[in-house]
Order: structure tokens, then C-alpha cells, then sequence
């Protein structure tokens, strides 16, 4: 499908954040890709959400157990600790070597206006 484009303000807010993942993450976290399996993401913009692995717990480093999306609540979401990081454990963290405040934001946005988590 044609994807939302995240930068122009196209589509909900939903399909820009699906998007954005796809285009910054998904080239690792998808079956087959650079992550380790068992991390269970699948961030390709076809996947349906709920089978995304967005709302099941962090399994790695400090933040093994906690949600990668709390509803509601950006700063307790794991995803977006990755998203701000300062070092070498920042998302995404090939090509990188600062911050994205868009995506942070519009992560931020997208988890500060869910009420559940599929």
C-alpha cells in the first residue's frame, strides 16, 4: 500500500507513525532482518498493528519488562526511551548520531492519544 507521508502531514496520525517506523525501523525490525528474532518487532507498514509486537514488553537492557507503548503515557513507554536516548543504544541506531525530534514527537503524539493498546 501507499504509505502516509509523516513529513507532509498525510493521513491519521496512526498511518504517519506506521510509516515513519516502517521507513526508520522495519529495515530491522521485520522477520529476517537485522534484529535478533526473539525481539519480536515487525514494524512493516502492511503488518497489522496488533501483530507488530508494539504493545508487548521490552525484553533487553534496563527496560526488559517494561511496555513499548503504555497507552496514554509517552515518558513510560519503552519505545520512546530508545527514541531520545544519547548513546549508543538510541532508535534507530544505524545512520544515526542524533536525536530525531520529529519522530520522537510524532511518537510521543501517537502514544499520548491511545487509550489501549491492540
Amino acid at each position: 500500500p501507499r504509505m502516509a507521508s509523516p513529513q507532509r502531514g498525510e493521513g491519521s496520525l496512526e498511518e504517519r507513525v506506521r510509516a515513519y517506523l516502517d521507513t526508520n525501523c522495519a529495515h530491522c525490525h521485520r522477520p529476517g532482518g537485522w534484529a535478533p528474532a526473539d525481539i519480536g518487532l515487525d514494524f512493516r507498514y502492511e503488518t497489522p498493528l496488533e501483530e507488530t509486537g508494539i504493545c508487548d514488553p521490552m525484553r533487553y537492557f534496563a527496560w526488559a519488562g517494561t511496555p513499548r507503548v503504555a497507552p496514554g503515557d509517552p515518558e513510560a513507554s519503552g519505545i520512546l526511551q530508545r527514541f531520545v536516548l544519547e548513546d549508543a543504544l538510541r532508535m534507530p541506531s544505524l545512520g544515526t548520531s542524533i536525536i530525531d525530534p520529529f519522530g520522537a514527537d510524532l511518537i510521543a503524539e501517537w502514544i499520548l492519544q491511545r487509550d489501549a493498546c491492540p
